[in-house]
């Protein structure tokens, strides 16, 4: 039998061993909790309180200590009073308490981490408040605005469509009149000219009246259509800013709910194997006192009280609900829902025009959401696509046309492989990859000089056609050259920064009454590199663009 000067050396050692080192050891309170932040980051798990190494040690001493006081209560041994007093004292006043600490730390901090994945989903909702009550709203507002917009062009339209049947109506009723005499004898000639003149003078005033009326209609649903179009695009691109937040928001949670679960998860599995540890030391530790009472129930340490120690023999060591080690642990808390339903239909998606213009007229192509797309596929090439309107009349270098046409320039993408220019419902476009992408390239390039690239069965010039020094490249297809008025009839033209009347149409390109020109291709992923001192005018190719002798030079 071992001494119980031995038997105590191993309880001071066990106490030393739980006391000593206050960085590394499960006891130590100072460690007994594992931070977790909103985000649901975990400081270092390995210094956390669940060393499973110490706490392998730890309850092995504790066991050897039931095995030593179990054995000399047993063999009725004569022990000194105040060594089983500080048997006693060690076990109530230091292993039972720090045990319980332990135990607590380990308790609180599963509530600590069930508390960040909670913090995760109320983070999401609370964003979702913020956007619903900031981006969300403009969003309502830019909608009501465009429609509000398209309803009052369809008006201008109409008044437009109107006024210049008015005047289409007029013109096609002219006729009717004599044929010229022949011979043209004298009398008979003024007799015709005095007819001439008594049928069409009339009509010279109501002409002028009514071509104002048609002209001025036109201009009116013209500009109205320009507000519109930008209206739409302040719409489509705050639709676009909504969805990008609500997704944002959603992969915030996800991070930060993965990270927290991950961690409480993590901390459970590790807790509930040292549970089942920690009730066999507490279980150990009641046993040994239990013990120190069989030489000190009747105050009399030279005595060993048979019915205590039948008691202690007779006491089984729970390890059920019932022993204050025993923790409950709660389930993590589910991931809240993060819907994407209100932007599922965005601009780039059939569903979205659809379901946002299927009640205006002549709405103009959505221009597509870039980047993030919730069915995990690739997003799709964005297009870019030029619009605008002109009405019989000069067109200046600093219209918004022609600002719209300049920055072109800095966004097309020269390696799209495709180009489309249209003047109203007239389209022409080269699918031939190279050579549109040599068209792409020498628009981006702002090359002043004149060149020709055939595609298919169409020829497409690109070069300089400007009423002054500045930059106005033209780019036609089925023309005699750049700068031309006529030629072709199925040529089209344009000419937005021409300076002057004649800024481009389909057959005869000059001084046209009204036309929609339009260029669309696939838009560029990188802002462009290229400046204005990067262009070298000088470069090979036809450079008659500094003659201003060209017919569209002429107003």
């Amino acid at each position: 039998m071992r001494s119980f000067a031995g038997f105590l050396s191993v309880l001071l050692c066990s106490r030393a061993f739980v006391l000593a080192d206050a960085e590394g050891l499960v006891r130590n309170r100072n460690q007994a909790s594992m931070s977790v932040s909103a985000s649901g980051e975990a400081s270092d798990f390995s210094e956390s309180m669940l060393e499973m190494h110490d706490a392998v040690q730890v309850s092995s001493a504790v066991q050897d200590m039931l095995a030593e006081v179990q054995e000399m209560a047993r063999s009725g041994a004569h022990v000194s009073g105040d060594k089983i007093k500080v048997i006693k004292d060690i076990v109530e006043g230091e292993l039972m308490p720090d045990l319980k600490a332990t135990h607590t730390a380990a308790k609180t901090q599963i509530g600590v981490n069930k508390a960040a994945i909670e913090t995760c989903n109320k983070n999401m909702t609370s964003r979702t408040q913020e956007i619903s009550s900031s981006t969300k709203v403009s969003v309502g507002s830019a909608r009501t605005e465009h429609a509000e917009c398209r309803k009052q062009e369809a008006e201008h339209k109409n008044t437009k469509t109107a006024r210049c049947k008015e005047l289409d109506d007029f013109l096609n009723g002219i006729g009717g009149f004599p044929s010229m005499p022949n011979p043209k004898g004298r009398d008979a000639m003024v007799k015709y000219v005095e007819t001439m003149s008594t049928y069409f003078c009339p009509k010279g005033p109501k002409a002028t009246d009514l071509d104002q009326k048609c002209t001025a209609s036109t201009n009116v649903h013209s500009g109205h259509r320009e507000k519109c179009n930008k209206l739409q695009a302040t719409f489509e691109i705050a639709f676009c800013t909504w969805r990008t937040q609500l997704i944002d928001r959603c992969s915030a949670q996800t991070q930060c709910y993965d990270n927290a679960k991950n961690t409480f998860d993590t901390h459970v599995a590790a807790t509930k194997t040292l549970v089942q540890k920690w009730k066999v030391e507490w279980s150990a530790l009641k046993k040994i006192l239990c013990y120190t009472n069989v030489w000190l129930s009747d105050n009399n340490v030279k005595t060993v009280s048979a019915g205590k120690l039948q008691e202690c023999e007779a006491n089984p060591i729970k390890l059920d609900e019932t022993n204050p080690m025993h923790i409950v642990f709660p389930g993590a808390p589910a991931k809240a829902t993060c819907s994407l339903t209100e932007v599922e239909k965005y601009p780039g998606t059939t569903a979205f025009v659809t379901t946002e213009y299927s009640q205006l007229q002549d709405v103009g192509e959505a221009i597509p959401c870039t980047g993030y797309t919730t069915s995990g596929n690739a997003p799709k090439p964005v297009e870019i696509r030029y619009v605008a309107e002109f009405t019989k009349g000069h067109v200046s270098k600093d219209s918004q046309q022609c600002k719209d046409w300049q920055s072109l320039h800095q966004k097309v993408d020269t390696g799209a492989g495709y180009i489309t220019v249209a003047v109203g419902s007239e389209k022409r476009t080269c699918k031939d990859a190279e050579v549109a992408n040599q068209i792409l390239s020498h628009f981006a390039s702002k090359d002043k000089a004149r060149k020709s690239y055939k595609c298919g069965a169409h020829t497409w010039f690109v070069g300089n056609c400007a009423a002054g020094s500045h930059l106005g490249l033209e780019i036609c297809v089925d023309c005699p050259k750049i700068c031309h008025c006529s030629g072709n009839k199925n040529q089209i033209s344009l000419r937005p920064c021409i300076n002057n009347m004649n800024w481009g149409g389909h057959g005869s390109t000059c001084g046209q009454k009204q036309a929609t020109l339009s260029l669309t291709t696939k838009a560029k992923v990188e802002p462009s590199m290229i400046e204005y001192n990067d262009i070298d005018d000088s470069a090979e190719g036809d450079d008659s663009w500094k003659d201003s002798s060209d017919p569209a030079l002429t107003e």
